[in-house]
Order: C-alpha cells, then sequence, then structure tokens
C-alpha cells in the first residue's frame, strides 16, 4: 500500500509540476531554465513510472509485486533527478555534490529494480542478468549524457558541466559515480544471491 501511495505520488508530483514549468510565467524561474523542455521531460518522468503497470500484467501476485517494485524504483530515481534539476543541485554551494549523490544512487537502485524484476518476473536469476544489467545501466548513462550535449546544443539548457563550464571533466566524473554505482548494485545482488 505504501508503495502504491508513494507511486501515485510521484506521478501527481510529476503532473503538477510540469502544468507549472509550461504555463508559468517565464519570470517565475531562473534565466537558465528551459521551463517548457522541463515541463515536457516531468510529463515524460510521469509516464515513465505509469507505464510498466500496462506494459507487464499477470493475474499473479509474486509478477504483480515485481511491476509495483519496478514502478516505485524508477520513481525514486526520477525524483531524484527532478529534483537536482529544480534546484537540489545548489547543494554544492555548502559542499554536498547533489549531482554525484544521483549518478551514483539511480544507477544502484536500476541495476537492483531490473535484475530483481527480471528474476520475479521472467525467472532469470543468473550472474549473466547481473552482468547484462550493467552494461545496459552503463550504457543508458552514456546516452543520457549524450542527451543532455543535444538538449545543450539545441535548446540552449545548461545541463552539462557546471553552467556549461568545465563539461569534459564533469561528464567523466558523471560516467565514474554511474560505474561506482552499478558495481555497488552488483556487489549487493550477488551477495544477497550468495545468502540466500
Amino acid at each position: 500500500m505504501r508503495k502504491k501511495k508513494f507511486i501515485n505520488f510521484t506521478i501527481a508530483v510529476f503532473l503538477v509540476f510540469g502544468l507549472v514549468l509550461i504555463f508559468g510565467k517565464r519570470e517565475w524561474f531562473p534565466d537558465f531554465y528551459n521551463p517548457h523542455f522541463m515541463g515536457i521531460a516531468s510529463f515524460m518522468s510521469a509516464l515513465a513510472v505509469i507505464l510498466p503497470k500496462f506494459i507487464f500484467r499477470s493475474k499473479d501476485f509474486k509478477k504483480q509485486e515485481a511491476v509495483l517494485n519496478l514502478q516505485a524504483i524508477f520513481s525514486a530515481a526520477l525524483l531524484l533527478n527532478g529534483t537536482g534539476s529544480l534546484g537540489l543541485y545548489k547543494l554544492y554551494l555548502v559542499g554536498f555534490e547533489y549531482d554525484k549523490a544521483v549518478h551514483f544512487l539511480v544507477p544502484f537502485f536500476l541495476f537492483i529494480a531490473i535484475t530483481n524484476f527480471a528474476g520475479d518476473w521472467y525467472g532469470l536469476n543468473s550472474q549473466k542478468i547481473l552482468v547484462f544489467s550493467g552494461i545496459f545501466i552503463l550504457i543508458g548513462g552514456f546516452i543520457w549524457e549524450f542527451l543532455e550535449a543535444i538538449a545543450d546544443i539545441f535548446l540552449k539548457t545548461q545541463t552539462m558541466g557546471f553552467y556549461g563550464q568545465e563539461i569534459i571533466k564533469d561528464t567523466i566524473v558523471d560516467n565514474v559515480f554511474n560505474f561506482l554505482g552499478i558495481i555497488a548494485g552488483f556487489c549487493f545482488q550477488f551477495f544477497k544471491k550468495r545468502a540466500v
């Protein structure tokens, strides 16, 4: 029940912020914001949380629970990203690199979600799934950085680096933290399976 409430809360937050970003006045937002782009991204985040429920349907309770877990992890990962874009990234001013925490935690959570889902839905529990999931998420991290670059070029956002500065260094460090998150997820799942 708590998972459902959290998922529904997340969807509602993304929809509300999407509406505010798209229909709000431009002066409400910082200069470097692209409100329409961020609003669309907010709606897409809500859709990403909703979709697993419609793609994976089953009357089996274990499989229903697997989908719910997947949605909950997607919700947490997307909220971490979204709240960073909306202002928590500024925690670096007090010495906390929120961006790096997100680049560690999101791959960690996604690794656990994907490997658990593969086991619960498809019955796949081999170590090959752990390796495949890690590679899949690592490639996803590279694609994310590429999409940020495209957005910066064509939509005039400033998602790469620090306000468009130190792009190469920041991109390398982001991918290092992505990799560390995957390794942490791999270790967590590996030792969990050995303990069973």
